[in-house]
């Protein structure tokens, strides 16, 4: 027997008032209904999604990112990974004392290598073993120097998250929201909207549990309305 057909119309100007939440249990359409809208919507948006479901979705200029660059400097790791003030410190100055031993100036920009340990030009304290294993952590990411190959996308991307671990996934989303924010500031209310959109939210936004990217969507949840940053979270464990 056929089920019966349901035609509903939804008025897309006041759909992110200020944010959308979609709820529903595995295999319920939540993605299907978001591919929809978003086909439909003349604002820009962002979509970060743990899998290639979003990979086919077809709306004019939208590009697909399964391969992202990020820009590497200081500033940026403490984005990356939420460094505290003493971790940073910390890191600042093992880059002034490792340049200056090979340069006798200090750099714009950084690299590590922990390939060969014993081999360190500077030897890490007691105390930031924290800070090594937290930079250890990120050596499958991609970075680069020139900041025109990590320009903010101007048009709607689909950030297709499916190739990286949890923590690079969470450390993306930290920088590129970051950036989002910053570069939305100073804007009058009601301009120009950017949608944000973040798939299996659960694992992001976990209610007792610290993640590298959790403050800045709490932040943007708070504040992001006022700068024309509007979120959407899809999940199917919202009490997570």
């Amino acid at each position: 027997k056929k089920m019966p057909v349901c035609k509903i119309r939804l008025n897309m100007d006041i759909l992110f008032q200020p944010h959308l939440f979609v709820v529903g249990k595995t295999g319920a359409g939540k993605t299907y209904f978001m591919k929809k809208i978003l086909q439909e919507l003349e604002t820009p948006f962002w979509v970060f999604a743990p899998s290639d479901e979003y990979d086919d979705l077809v709306c004019q200029g939208l590009s697909v990112y399964d391969d992202v660059i990020l820009y590497l400097d200081i500033e940026s790791l403490v984005f990356y990974l939420g460094l505290n003030a003493t971790e940073e410190a910390i890191l600042r100055k093992l880059v002034y004392e490792y340049y200056a031993k090979k340069a006798m100036r200090r750099p714009r920009q950084i690299s590590f290598d922990f390939g060969d340990e014993e081999n360190n030009d500077v030897e890490l304290p007691t105390y930031a073993n924290t800070l090594s294993s937290k930079l250890r952590l990120l050596s499958h990411l991609k970075f680069s120097f020139d900041r025109k190959k990590t320009k903010l996308p101007s048009r709607s991307v689909v950030f297709d998250m499916s190739r990286y671990t949890q923590l690079e996934q969470e450390c993306m989303m930290n920088y590129y929201l970051y950036r989002l924010m910053f570069q939305c500031r100073g804007k009058r209310e009601n301009s120009k909207k950017h949608i944000v959109v973040i798939e299996e939210a659960h694992n992001y936004l976990p209610s007792t549990q610290k993640t590298q990217c959790k403050d800045i969507i709490v932040k943007l949840a708070r504040e992001g309305r006022k700068h024309g940053i509007f979120l959407c979270f899809i999940t199917q464990r919202p009490r997570y």
